[in-house]
C-alpha cells in the first residue's frame, strides 16, 4: 500500500510502536494518521520519531496516548503543513507544544487539547493564536483526574490569553475548561463574541460567567448555533431558561454548579 495516503485505527488493540514504524516505511504518502485511544503505553514518541523523519502528516489524532511535549515538539516542526492536531487525554503535554505550533504550523484549523497537562498558560494560548490565524476550532484546557476522583483546575487563564482568541476571524468552536479565574469571564468572552464573526459553537466549563452575561447580550449570543455552559459558578437555571426564552434557535446545553 505505498499509496496509502489515510489511515484510521481508533481503539484498535494490538497496535504496538512497531506496527506503525512498519506502515510509516511502506507508506511514505501517508499525510492523514488516527492512533487516537489506543490502550494506555501502546505508542510512545518513537512514533512521532518516525513520522517525522519519513512523512509529512496535514492531521493527527494521537490521543489517549504517552507521549510527551518533546516527541510532540519534533514532529510538530516537521510537519509546518499540519491542518488538525488531537492530543486530548495525553496528561504529558505540556503547554509548550502550543508555542511550537504557533512557530511552526501558520495553517492549523483544529486543535483539541483537552485534558492534556495542567501546565498550558495564558503564555501558550497567545503564542498559539498568533501564530495560527486561520484556527477554526480550538478546544483546551479540562480536569485531569489526580487518582482520587478529583480534578484539579488548570493554570491562570488571563484576559490577555482570552482577547488573544478573539483575534481568531475565521473561528467557529471554542471549547475552554477548568482554568482558573480570579475574575468572571463576562467582558473578555464577550469581546470573543463579538469579533469572532464565524462562531457557532460556545463550551464553557469550570469558569465563572454571571446571569447578567446572558441576560445581557442576547443578540450578540443568539447567532451561536450550540452554547454548553457546565458547572460554570454565577449561571443558574433560571437564568438559562430567561435565555432561551429569547434566544430560541440557539441550542443549550446546561449543567448546573454544585457548591
Amino acid at each position: 500500500m505505498p499509496q496509502l495516503e489515510v489511515l484510521r485505527l481508533t481503539r484498535c488493540q494490538n497496535i504496538t510502536d512497531e506496527g506503525v514504524g512498519a506502515v510509516i516505511a511502506r507508506c511514505r504518502q501517508l499525510n492523514s494518521l488516527d492512533i487516537g485511544s489506543l490502550p494506555r503505553g501502546a505508542i510512545s514518541n518513537s512514533s512521532l520519531h518516525l513520522m517525522a523523519q519519513h512523512i509529512a502528516l496535514c492531521e493527527l489524532d494521537i490521543s489517549s496516548s504517552d507521549i510527551t511535549t518533546d516527541g510532540l515538539i519534533t514532529l510538530v516542526q516537521a510537519s509546518p503543513q499540519l491542518r488538525k492536531l488531537v492530543i486530548t487525554d495525553c496528561h504529558s503535554v505540556a503547554g509548550e507544544l502550543l508555542q511550537a505550533l504557533g512557530s511552526s504550523c501558520s495553517g492549523l484549523l483544529e486543535l483539541d487539547a483537552r485534558r492534556v497537562s495542567n501546565s498550558v498558560t495564558s503564555a501558550d494560548i497567545i503564542a498559539l493564536c498568533t501564530g495560527c490565524k486561520m484556527l477554526h476550532r480550538v478546544a483546551l484546557g479540562g480536569t485531569c483526574d489526580t487518582g482520587s476522583g478529583i480534578g484539579t483546575l488548570g493554570a491562570e487563564l488571563s484576559d490577555a490569553a482570552i482577547v488573544s482568541i478573539g483575534t481568531l476571524g475565521q473561528l467557529e468552536v471554542l471549547n475552554l475548561h477548568s482554568f482558573q479565574r480570579s475574575l468572571p469571564l463576562d467582558a473578555p468572552l464577550l469581546q470573543i463574541c463579538q469579533t469572532c464573526t464565524a462562531l457557532k459553537q460556545l463550551s464553557l466549563s469550570n469558569l465563572e460567567v454571571s446571569g447578567e452575561f446572558l441576560s445581557q447580550n442576547t443578540k450578540i449570543l443568539a447567532k451561536l448555533k450550540m452554547l454548553r455552559l457546565a458547572a460554570c459558578p454565577g449561571i443558574t437555571f433560571s437564568d438559562i431558561h430567561k435565555f432561551q426564552q429569547k434566544s430560541k434557535n440557539t441550542e443549550v446545553r446546561f449543567r448546573e454548579h454544585r457548591y
